[in-house]
């Protein structure tokens, strides 16, 4: 995992609770060896972005992205009013 390197960038996003206790939860029980939250978000941040390379990008990395930012706010198309 990575320390603190001009490499490194913060990041920030909205999850749902439920996600975020579980996620809390087993960082703190399993005995995974990650001395930090930050390597285990990480980890888990890496694993994902390999597997949808694998499943859809015949295991390359994806092309760099236009600009450096992602849009915020939430998908079009979804109201949080009209879900569920």
């Amino acid at each position: 995992m990575s320390g603190d390197t001009p490499k490194d960038r913060p990041i920030s996003a909205r999850i749902g609770s439920d996600t975020a206790e579980r996620a809390m939860n087993a960082f703190y029980s399993a005995p995974h060896g990650l001395p930090r939250w930050r390597d285990y978000l990480e980890q888990a941040l890496a694993e994902y972005t390999e597997r949808l390379e694998r499943e859809h990008n015949n295991g390359k990395p994806f092309p760099q992205r236009p600009t450096d930012t992602l849009t915020p706010g939430r998908k079009v198309g979804i109201s949080p009013r009209r879900a569920g």
